[in-house]
């Protein structure tokens, strides 16, 4: 009779694992560590797909899903590059940072979450700190422009470079706030998306 030793049991449930894909496949299993990816380890890993899809799903939530990630699919398709963590038991990641590259850096295209606290914190936490990298920017509005200057002090970005990253966008430039929010954050604007006027602010350090 063979005898499997715990180390060599933990090495074929690891080759399975590889076997099978997944978030594991990146982290090698890591906890509480944050792991960059692009869109050709999606694109070739459904279950990493699916799984970074379902985070997003559940970050986006209560609006009725991300405009952009409509499908597991999706992820490959309408990003490149993404950073993310696993913080439970489970070797699936549990927060994503989701972004896309272009000439002037990564902008942020989106987050997801698994619902936890744990993770929400870490989500947050690591999305204030990339926007003092340079390189990294995003359009936002409501809470994570909320977030983004009352607790991480993001830098906001002018008009003149607003109209480079945006290039053939077509915006309605406003300066401060309408409403008078965040004195001294005179970069807000309103930008057609999805047919809707919505207003935003770009924030973090495009090239």
């Amino acid at each position: 009779m063979t005898i499997i030793t715990e180390s060599a049991l933990r090495d074929l449930i690891r080759q399975t694992l590889i076997l099978e894909g997944g978030f594991e496949n990146v982290s090698g299993g890591s906890k509480n560590k944050w792991f960059e990816f692009e869109s050709s380890d999606t694109a070739s890993d459904p279950e990493l797909a699916k799984n970074i899809f379902d985070l997003v799903q559940t970050a986006y939530a209560n609006i009725g899903g991300h405009l952009k990630f409509k499908d597991f699919q999706d992820i490959s398709r309408n990003a490149n590059f993404f950073v993310a963590i696993d913080t439970d038991d489970d070797p699936e990641a549990d927060a994503v940072l989701i972004s896309k590259k272009s000439n002037h850096g990564r902008k942020r295209m989106g987050v997801g979450h698994d619902g936890s606290n744990v993770a929400k914190k870490s989500m947050i936490d690591k999305m204030g700190s990339q926007m003092l990298d340079q390189g990294v920017f995003a359009e936002v509005s409501g809470a994570s422009a909320h977030i983004l200057i009352t607790r991480y002090d993001a830098p906001w970005v002018d008009k003149e470079k607003v109209d480079q990253v945006l290039a053939g966008k077509d915006i309605e430039w406003l300066g401060p706030h309408p409403d008078k929010k965040y004195p001294g954050y005179d970069g807000w604007y309103y930008r057609n998306i999805g047919g809707e006027k919505h207003i935003k602010i770009m924030l973090g350090n495009p090239k």
